[in-house]
């Protein structure tokens, strides 16, 4: 194998690596061992990607993610390759956003943006994927705002309906995050429920996951506990196969929401541990603290309860 052949390799286990494909961690590791006598300089950025996004992937480890990422950016900060370069930055904003540290997210996300070569391959999919990041970031900083809006419109329109299918969609789900935080529910649902079609009509398991449970969510708000649970249990059942630490913990909170507000606590009290017990794992300081809310409030409730009984 050389240098060429070894880079065609990396890129097909990155968008495994993306999709949750099971056997894409095997692949890395076989790949790494293919390695060491071909580590040019793009080689090396291209592998550390794929490191990098194993560890977020595979375990939600945003500070083994960002450590590598940032060893790069700053080690090859002057490399030819500036494409690989951006999206170690993309990851970089990413993860600060998981941390709470929105407003280094919003720099290194607008630092890859500006990086990003217009003549490259993937150029309309990169620019794409560093928008939604950046209004995913800005719905951190401020619930509903229109900057979050333009941001993923700008994104959208980028987007061929037919070829980017799957990413527009993606972005379609970013709108309708902003709605459900506006507490617009109908049009948040009317983007959840156009993303879903696209990934189930692709086959996309874990971007269906994200939509059941954000459909689930809706829901909730409107009251509808019943049908709330039938879309969230379809979720945690295919998180539950390949997702993510931080997407099982989702789904475990947002159950617990139905169970609390059904009346069984001992469930929702069990749910809400689940996904603490995970977040506490990878770190993700902002749901830790949203957690622990609930849990206080289910401690009020079931006093509540006690004392009726």
């Amino acid at each position: 194998m050389n240098a060429q052949q070894l880079l065609k390799q990396i890129r097909i286990n990155r968008d495994l690596i993306i999709s949750h494909n099971l056997h894409a961690y095997e692949h890395l590791q076989m790949l790494k061992g293919d390695y060491p006598h071909l580590a040019n300089e793009e080689v090396t950025i291209s592998i550390e990607l794929n490191n990098t996004l194993a560890e977020l992937h595979y375990h939600s480890n945003y500070a083994g993610a960002l450590q590598n990422s940032l060893r790069i950016v700053s080690q090859y900060s002057d490399t030819i390759h500036k494409n690989l370069l951006v999206l170690h930055l993309k990851v970089i904003g990413h993860c600060y956003t998981n941390t709470g540290e929105f407003r280094l997210a919003e720099d290194f996300l607008l630092r890859a943006l500006s990086n990003l070569e217009a003549n490259h391959a993937e150029y309309v999919l990169a620019k794409a994927d560093i928008l939604q990041t950046l209004a995913m970031n800005h719905e951190m900083i401020e619930e509903g705002s229109p900057k979050s809006i333009a941001y993923l419109t700008e994104a959208i329109e980028g987007l061929d309906e037919e070829a980017h299918a799957v990413k527009r969609a993606n972005c379609l789900m970013g709108l309708g995050n902003v709605y459900n935080n506006m507490d617009n529910i109908p049009m948040a649902l009317k983007y959840y429920t156009q993303a879903a079609q696209t990934f189930e009509g692709k086959f996309v398991l874990s971007n269906m996951a994200s939509a059941y449970s954000n459909i689930g969510n809706c829901h909730i708000k409107l009251g509808d506990f019943k049908k709330a649970e039938t879309y969230l249990q379809k979720s945690l059942e295919l998180r539950l196969k390949f997702s993510s630490p931080d997407d099982l913990s989702i789904s475990y909170y947002n159950l617990a929401i139905v169970y609390k507000e059904t009346g069984d606590y001992i469930k929702a009290e069990d749910f809400l541990l689940k996904s603490k017990q995970i977040l506490e794992q990878i770190g993700n300081k902002p749901y830790i603290s949203e957690v622990n809310d609930r849990l206080q409030e289910l401690e009020v409730l079931r006093a509540k309860a006690n004392k009726v009984s």
